[in-house]
Parts: structure tokens; C-alpha cells; sequence
């Protein structure tokens, strides 16, 4: 991944040429919206393991995400066909990529939101998301991770992590996408992304960790993340 940056840092000072609307992409052929918590590593691992990774852009907060998520204009390496990343769909992404393909994957909304937490909590003060969760739940260590989801569901204390689908979906319709797989069901829809992307993916898991979540538990709390339930349930 150094060597990738470096030739992405040397080709954007070199060549800092621009998608847009009035600019399109013609290269792209899958933008691939990276929900947090939803095998989005692996995913992007498979994508590596069937073509180059000098072909797969990264589209996070330093990258892109925020221009991407906007439907502005933003800078993508010329040898890119892949665009993954944290950012939103937008109504602008089809006309500035028309030949690209939009897919993302989803997570039982409880089950994303404890793998959320216990990811922060592993990782500790590196990620600034950490210091959300400390701020409001002090004490909190690795055996309090339920006790903190179910207050952070039922109070909607971070609203931020409990909300995702909604917010992520605010541009633009789950509908509008044309794939989305599941990651309960993640080798069955990987095969069937590769049938409709044409590459060849196989699985290659990233970031797994921990057992399921308690399904009594998750029923608990259910009711009070209904809406996001409503987005994503039939994808499920």
C-alpha cells in the first residue's frame, strides 16, 4: 500500500486532473460504498486478490470521501477501476461515473453497531471514535461492550454509530444501488457480485473477531433502531 500512495501522490502533483459531472470517469467500473463494519475489508481484500491493487482507489476522509459523498468533483488515480471507500451514494456519482456499477453491503444494525464498539475498543486512542465513546462512558473496558451498546440504542447517546444506514442513505436510496450483498450471507452474494461485476472474487475474510452477538440481546433493542431496520431489512 506504501508503494501505491507514493505513485498516487507523484500522479496527483503530476497530473491534477479532475472527475465531475462535466468530466466523467469512463474508467470506473465499481464504486463500492464501504459502510463501517460490513466486511468492507474483506471485500476489498477479494477485490486485490483478482486485480491489482494500483487499481483499487481508497476513497476515505483524506481521499475523497467527503467530495464523493457530496457528488462534488474529486481526484482519481488514471489507472483506477475499483473506487471503495467511506462515502455516501449521491444522484451525481452516475454522471460522473457512468459505466460504474453501485454496490454496498449491510449488517444486522445491532450486530454493526457491537462490532463497532468492540472494534473502538480494541484499538483503543488511535482512532478518534474512541475518544467519543470514553467521553460519555468513562469506565468502560472490553466486558462492559454490551452495557454500552444497549445504553447507547436505547438513549441514542452517539447517534453517530447508531444511525448509519439513515444517515448514509440520505442522498440517495438503498434502492438506487445495483447490488447489495450481505454479510450474513457473504460468500453466497460475493459469488453473486462476481457474476454481475464479471471478476473473479473469492472469499478472503479481514477484521473478524469476537462471537455472535446474543440474539435475546439483539431483540431488546431492535425496536428502538426500527428505522434503520426499515432500510436494510430485506437485504438482510
Amino acid at each position: 500500500m506504501r508503494y501505491e500512495k507514493a505513485v498516487w501522490a507523484i500522479e496527483k502533483f503530476v497530473s491534477p486532473r479532475i472527475t465531475s459531472i462535466n468530466k466523467p470517469n469512463k474508467n470506473i467500473q465499481l464504486l463500492s460504498y464501504h459502510i463501517p463494519k460490513t466486511a468492507g475489508s474483506s471485500l476489498r481484500s477479494s477485490f486485490e486478490d483478482n486485480i491489482s491493487s494500483i487499481r483499487i482507489f481508497g476513497a476515505y476522509l483524506n481521499s475523497g470521501a467527503t467530495e464523493l459523498s457530496k457528488g462534488h468533483s474529486v481526484w482519481v488515480p488514471k489507472k483506477t477501476l475499483i473506487l471503495h471507500g467511506h462515502f455516501k451514494p449521491h444522484d451525481n456519482h452516475s454522471k460522473m461515473f457512468p459505466n460504474a456499477l453501485k454496490i454496498t453491503w449491510v449488517r444486522d444494525p445491532i450486530e454493526r453497531v457491537f462490532s463497532l464498539v468492540r472494534h473502538l475498543m480494541m484499538v483503543g486512542e488511535v482512532h478518534p471514535h474512541f475518544q467519543m465513546i470514553k467521553k460519555i462512558y468513562p469506565d468502560c473496558s472490553m466486558n462492559d461492550i454490551e452495557k454500552v451498546v444497549s445504553d447507547m440504542v436505547t438513549n441514542n447517546t452517539l447517534p453517530l454509530f447508531t444511525n448509519t444506514y439513515t444517515h448514509f442513505f440520505s442522498n440517495t436510496s438503498i434502492e438506487s444501488l445495483d447490488f447489495v450483498g450481505s454479510v450474513h450471507n457473504y460468500n453466497d452474494d460475493l459469488k453473486r457480485l462476481s457474476e454481475l461485476s464479471n471478476y473473479s472474487l473469492t472469499p478472503s475474510l479481514k477484521n473478524v473477531r469476537g462471537k455472535p452477538v446474543n440474539e435475546k440481546f439483539k431483540r431488546g433493542l431492535r425496536t428502538y433502531l426500527r428505522h434503520e431496520y426499515e432500510i436494510v431489512e430485506r437485504y438482510l
